[in-house]
């Protein structure tokens, strides 16, 4: 712990076979799909879906939240956005589920890759809080040039108070990412409106969704 305090840096990762991290990677989606069905309906629920037509999932893992939106408005289609190995376990869901007319994938890096055009509603969920703030503007950035106008971005994570001594979740969480990620954290809304308006974005309303987590609205300007 004090190593890493000092130097910034996380925790070195143990590579293990291919074999190995295939098998960690579906456990760990999986695991996500499990902790994502508690609470996508009350997020799809809290949201305003009139006029939605066409949305964007960037990082949506198995694919939980898309196929809960995909419930809650039967005229909309989503494309979900996730790397490879991920997206071959959300690829499988949504066939079992029969969304696969409504719910295509791309697989990719978020940064890197194409991520698709003329969406109306972008959703991030559990994905800023591995990310830097400069990272944040420029992911945020790169999904503005994807969105319609007026297009929403709808941001679901775990915030800190302004001056990061809660909540407790918060703070414990900030920890687990000082040590597994390069430069992730738990960003206070400040910070996050300070993001949008940096990217083209205004912050509309939010909401909190089970016992740790707030999802944020913000619309394209």
């Amino acid at each position: 712990m004090e190593k890493v305090i000092r130097s910034g840096q996380p925790l070195p990762r143990d590579t293990g076979s291919k074999d190995e991290n295939e098998k960690q990677t579906r456990e760990f989606t999986l695991a996500m799909a499990n902790i994502g069905q508690l609470s996508a309906h009350q997020v799809v629920e809290g949201l305003d879906l009139r006029g939605v037509q066409s949305m964007l999932d960037l990082g949506g893992g198995p694919g939980t939240y898309a196929m809960e939106f995909a419930k809650k408005n039967g005229q909309m289609h989503l494309r979900l956005f996730d790397q490879p190995e991920v997206i071959a376990i959300a690829e499988q869901r949504i066939r079992e589920a029969g969304f696969e007319e409504r719910i295509s994938t791309l697989a990719g890096d978020a940064f890197e890759d194409d991520i698709g055009s003329g969406y109306d509603l972008a959703f991030l969920s559990n994905f800023i809080h591995i990310l830097s703030l400069e990272d944040i503007v420029k992911i945020f950035k790169k999904i503005g040039r994807t969105l319609n106008p007026e297009g929403r971005l709808v941001v679901k994570d775990f915030f800190a108070n302004e001056v990061r001594t809660g909540p407790q979740f918060a703070t414990q969480f900030a920890l687990n990412m000082l040590l597994n990620t390069k430069s992730g954290n738990t960003h206070t809304f400040s910070e996050i409106n300070q993001a949008f308006a940096e990217a083209g974005f205004r912050w509309l309303n939010s909401f909190e969704v089970g016992q740790h987590s707030t999802v944020i609205v913000a619309v394209k300007t």
